[in-house]
């Protein structure tokens, strides 16, 4: 089992023609970056190799220009993040085989802290566009969708506007009885509500 972790202040920036391999042939992977995460130019993530690779955002995340995110049929990658997402240009977000199952991207504004709704921001170019094919959960984000896009599988916002949207959406009925973190609880304490009760007591006469 491996895991990264990158500290606070500290934000991966993946430039032109870089690459991050999350190779899980020993088991899962787990990356933690407690700053922002930015992928630009031909930058790209790639998961392989069988197991699951998590990636922990403790930020915001950008996706720019023309780069891809993508995970091998036999193997899923999982991104969560608790800021802000920003997807511009002609990224290519996509589970190989359209597995869709296979990638989601988990967004939980404010659980660190802050306002509780949060922003996802997709302005693609004119041309190809967005193509994203995986699972986008993110109930609690007010999500702003402008340009050319293609998604395969599922998304969940709070809210949902276009401004001049062309999208071309095919729902993946494979994810008809998927659960969001696989059933499991979320790692993290979204509400604490708490309340106070007084009980006055008082004798005779």
């Amino acid at each position: 089992y491996d895991r990264v972790e990158v500290p606070d202040g500290e934000r991966i920036t993946v430039g032109e023609d870089g690459q991050i391999d999350l190779d899980t042939g020993g088991g899962d992977v787990t990356v933690l970056s407690e700053g922002e995460f930015d992928l630009a130019e031909n930058a790209a993530v790639r998961a392989e190799n069988g197991a699951d690779a998590n990636l922990y955002v403790d930020d915001d995340v950008e996706v720019q220009n023309q780069t891809t995110v993508t995970t091998a049929a036999d193997t899923r990658l999982l991104v969560y993040t608790i800021g802000e997402i920003d997807i511009d240009g002609e990224p290519r977000i996509a589970a190989d085989d359209d597995l869709a199952n296979n990638l989601w991207i988990y967004s939980a504004p404010g659980s660190g802290g802050g306002d509780n709704t949060g922003e996802v921001e997709i302005e693609t170019d004119a041309g190809d566009g967005l193509e994203f094919t995986g699972v986008f959960y993110a109930p609690e984000s007010e999500a702003h969708l402008d340009g050319e896009m293609t998604i395969k599988g599922s998304f969940t916002f709070y809210t949902l506007t276009f401004d001049d949207a062309v999208i071309d959406f095919h729902y993946d009925e494979a994810l008809r009885t998927e659960q969001p973190f696989d059933g499991d609880s979320v790692p993290v304490v979204s509400y604490l509500h708490v309340s106070e009760h007084r009980v006055g007591v008082g004798g005779d006469g």
